[in-house]
């Protein structure tokens, strides 16, 4: 960017300065100056396609600092390329891609600080960017306008038309378009440096000084410029020299192919001419009649061929005015979207970026949901038909061996007569007896993983007809309770051949 070497050239007439000292005066902002120091934050984000508003929270940031010494800031965004600077252009696009293919390659190596300073490098300012700074400019109300083509041009011509007295930016082109008052390497707390055009012939560094604006337009050509590729071996310092020894392009040409010491391109003569003019007479815009301009007034030598070729193509007045304000598009000059608009698609397609999963699925009605429901199934408990086939177990066993039967008669007596119960237990016991619901209850506390010897289905399992009774010895002791009567039996798992002695290994009565 710009012309390497001139500022150093120029070191001894940079005065360090402060905002402050140019407050109540109109600055024009190089907005993409800004931008390119603003997108270091989130390269990454830009160059994979993502949403972010990192670089307008920097100029925002810019914006309130002038604002806060009373500056009014006049911000000039970048439009088209210029015919005459495609090559160069070819060339930044191309190392652009070549830094993104790295990125991404360190990325998926999992090197995100080299893939960071990769993007940082692949990152490109976009007038879809630009539409997002401007969207907030207009909120804000700050005075901004869209040049046709280079914003280089465009704050000089509103330098030269006194709509501003001076301009901020990076780009030290601007001395060459005839910038008279440039404030450079700005930071964030208001310090810059200064340098004025009147105080070139102060300059101690080279024979700068000396020059005019043709001579200093040829020092750039020849060292190398955004419009020219220069001579190689050719540096500021020795443009300056040879540009002060023979004054003129036509005898500098002489001087050196004489000598033979520097090989010259075969393009750079017209590379130089073409230079003149796009640093002379660029097509700007002019907004106060809102209609087109060039920087300076184009002599009638100059054909509207070579001048549209050099100098950038002179379009409808309505479509430059449309541009300016941001509307179109400046290089499709097609409507133009925010990056950060919900409308606008930014993600890339050819960035791996895993894709989100979309639901394709028609909508559906809250009706058409609940006609595709499963119905709920039915929650069933297991634990009675579990009880159920313990009992029959137990009955079928008991039934089948004769010792048990008998025990099954002694405790709970027979269902036939209900009274036969052992002589020991006959002559020496008290009885209780438990209805059915009584005895329901008890069992019920049993865990269904043990026999339980409820009745839960109300089936003929259990005798209904006639009452359980059991008889203790007299010696048991019996514990009273209010109205209430409790009986708990806990009986193992039927396992082997046969139920034994412990199975039923107790009964506690409890009772009035």
């Amino acid at each position: 960017m710009g012309v390497t070497g001139l500022l150093p050239a120029l070191k001894s007439i940079q005065e360090p300065s402060h905002l402050s000292k140019y407050r109540g005066k109109t600055l024009a902002i190089d907005a993409y100056s800004w931008l390119h120091k603003a997108i270091y934050g989130c390269s990454m984000d830009i160059v994979l396609g993502k949403p972010t508003r990192s670089y307008l929270n920097y100029i925002l940031r810019r914006l309130d600092a002038l604002r806060h010494f009373g500056i009014t800031p006049y911000m000039v965004l970048d439009g088209d390329y210029l015919p005459t600077k495609g090559n160069t252009e070819k060339e930044r696009r191309g190392r652009r891609e070549e830094y993104k293919r790295l990125g991404m390659e360190a990325l998926r190596l999992n090197r995100r600080q080299e893939a960071l300073n990769h993007f940082n490098k692949a990152c490109d300012i976009t007038p879809q960017m630009a539409k997002t700074v401007i969207e907030e400019l207009k909120f804000r109300g700050v005075k901004y306008v869209v040049a046709p083509y280079e914003a280089d041009s465009q704050m000089v011509y509103l330098e030269k038309q006194g709509l501003v007295q001076g301009i901020i930016s990076e780009d030290s082109d601007l001395l060459i378009f005839g910038c008279q008052t440039l404030i450079t390497k700005l930071d964030e707390s208001g310090s810059c440096v200064e340098i004025q055009r009147a105080k070139f012939k102060e300059c101690r560094e080279s024979a700068i000084g000396l020059f005019d604006d043709a001579q200093l337009r040829l020092t750039a050509a020849l060292s190398g410029c955004d419009y020219t590729k220069g001579i190689s071996g050719v540096g500021m310092q020795r443009a300056a020299t040879y540009v002060n020894k023979y004054k003129t392009f036509t005898r500098l040409m002489q001087a050196v192919r004489f000598e033979g010491k520097l090989k010259i391109p075969a393009e750079f003569e017209e590379e130089h001419s073409r230079a003149m003019i796009a640093f002379q007479y660029q097509v700007v815009f002019d907004p106060r009649t809102g209609k087109h301009d060039h920087l300076n007034p184009v002599p009638d030598d100059i054909s509207p061929e070579y001048l549209e070729l050099c100098a950038g193509k002179v379009l409808d007045d309505e479509i430059h005015r449309k541009i300016a304000i941001g509307d179109l598009d400046p290089m499709s000059k097609m409507p133009l979207l925010s990056r950060e608009s919900p409308e606008k698609n930014v993600m890339s397609a050819a960035v791996p970026v895993p894709a989100k999963r979309t639901n394709t699925a028609p909508a559906r009605t809250i009706d058409t949901m609940l006609s595709m429901a499963k119905p709920a199934k039915q929650r069933t408990s297991t634990a009675p038909q579990a009880r159920k086939s313990a009992l029959q177990t137990i009955d079928q066993f008991m039934t089948s061996q004769a010792t048990t039967v008998k025990r099954r008669k002694i405790l709970f007596g027979s269902q036939e007569s209900g009274s036969e119960v052992s002589s020991y237990f006959a002559g020496q016991s008290r009885t209780t007896t438990l209805e059915d619901e009584d005895l329901k209850s008890v069992f019920s506390e049993q865990n269904s993983s043990d026999f339980n010897l409820t009745d839960p289905d109300d089936d003929d399992d259990l005798p209904k007809s006639k009452p359980i009774s059991a008889s203790l010895p007299a010696r048991m002791p019996l514990r009273d309770t209010t109205n209430q009567v409790t009986m708990k039996l806990t009986a193992k798992k039927v396992t082997g051949g046969g139920f034994d002695r412990n199975s039923l290994s107790s009964f506690r009565f409890q009772g009035t």
